[in-house]
């Protein structure tokens, strides 16, 4: 999706900058490379959002990660994790639609960061460890409560 993000930020007036982490990208008019990151629950915090631009992913946890920071998400409409956060920690575009995105990041400068809240309430499910093994249990037919207590 960088392709899609490249001609906003290098078009836009708004003050605005995008962070790219991991793989470097051709560098461009506002866009940034930081490289390969150890603590990007660091990045996330210091973001004022993170966009997840792809044009199709079945999940990806970049939404997910970015709540759990308090940091909300741009997600393109083509992106499965729009199913596990919702509003307002999370807004979609169609990235067919450049003027979506604009609007969505509009939204984002605007926003009062200080008045949304613990994101993370945004989950539609419990990103806990134990949640997830009794959840993968069930669909295996399995119950892990008895060897849990035993």
């Amino acid at each position: 999706g960088l392709d899609f993000l490249r001609p906003f930020f290098a078009e836009t007036a708004l003050p605005v900058e995008l962070a790219i982490a991991g793989k470097p990208a051709a560098p461009g008019r506002r866009i940034r490379n930081l490289g390969f990151v150890n603590d990007i629950e660091s990045v996330y915090q210091a973001a004022d959002a993170v966009v997840l631009a792809s044009r199709y992913e079945a999940f990806g946890l970049a939404a997910v990660e970015s709540a759990l920071c308090g940091t909300p998400a741009l997600v393109s409409s083509r992106a499965g994790c729009g199913e596990a956060v919702r509003e307002p920690a999370l807004s979609t575009f169609r990235p067919e639609r450049p003027e979506e995105l604009a609007a969505a990041i509009v939204r984002i400068v605007d926003l009062d960061r200080e008045g949304l809240g613990d994101l993370a309430r945004c989950l539609n499910y419990d990103p806990g460890r134990e949640a997830f093994m009794d959840e993968f249990a069930g669909l295996a037919g399995l119950s892990l409560g008895a060897r849990r207590a035993g």
